[in-house]
């Protein structure tokens, strides 16, 4: 289940800055597994599904 939370809410509690967290989401950023498991956990999905 999504928690329709905004980018700010999403990279503050990773915590990550906001250029990175957009070049993520832009597919232009290159996290690693722990920044992506950390993302995934706060909105709330399984990694597969954040990274399919």
């Amino acid at each position: 289940m999504t928690h329709n939370l905004t980018q700010e809410a999403v990279f503050l509690a990773v915590p990550m800055n906001r250029s990175y967290y957009q070049d993520i989401e832009a597919g232009d950023g290159n996290p690693t597994i722990d920044t992506l498991l950390a993302i995934a956990s706060v909105i709330g999905v399984p990694l597969a599904e954040l990274v399919r």
